[in-house]
Parts: C-alpha cells; sequence; structure tokens
C-alpha cells in the first residue's frame, strides 16, 4: 500500500453487529437513540482515519497475523487487519470483554 493511496476500508459482518449491539446497548441504558447514533458515527469515523494510517494502531501479534488494535475514546477496543490495498475491521468491544477469548472463538474467521 503506497503512502499516498488511501486505503479501502472494509467491516466484517462481525464488527457490524458488534455497532449494532453497541447501540441496542447504550438506548437500553437510557441514551438517547440520536446521542448512541451520533457515538456510533464518530467510531465509524475514527475507523475511517485507519485508511490514512492504517498501522497507527498496536500491533497485537497474540490475536492473529497482521492483527492491530486502536482505542477510541478509552472505551472501545477496535481489532482489525492491515492487507495490502484494505483495511478489515475485525470487531469493535467495549472495555472489560476478554477480547482474546471470543476471537479464539472465532478464530477460523481471523
Amino acid at each position: 500500500m503506497s503512502a499516498m493511496q488511501p486505503a479501502d476500508l472494509r467491516f466484517r459482518p462481525d464488527a457490524q453487529e458488534d455497532l449494532h449491539r453497541l447501540f441496542l446497548y447504550l438506548t437500553s441504558v437510557g441514551v438517547l437513540p440520536e446521542t448512541a447514533r451520533r457515538y456510533i458515527d464518530r467510531i465509524a469515523d475514527r475507523c475511517l482515519t485507519l485508511c490514512l494510517a492504517p498501522k497507527q494502531g498496536r500491533p497485537r501479534p497474540d490475536l492473529g497475523t497482521e492483527v492491530r488494535t486502536m482505542a477510541y475514546e478509552r472505551r472501545i477496543l477496535i481489532v482489525y487487519t492491515v492487507a495490502q490495498k484494505h483495511v478489515e475491521i475485525v470487531r469493535i468491544f467495549r472495555y472489560g470483554q476478554d477480547i482474546a477469548a471470543i476471537l479464539r472463538a472465532n478464530r477460523p474467521a481471523l
């Protein structure tokens, strides 16, 4: 991937579902739907920054080859991989979740 050419961004179905579950969780604890939607949008915008600087996250070889993580507002952990021409969002976790165990359960997807 050229430094001048932005990468494409892809979300795995699990990552899309993670965002949906986060929205449902936020609204279930009293966050207004509009506020929850804006928060989800900000997380997605943070993911978009990976298109220009895909290596900005922390390498996580313990989670798999080319797996990296990036924090968002110290509450969310974005798990992603970097390929030649794209960045793929694998999962999006709230802090406190056992990400290694969850990813191990889904290991074939990585």
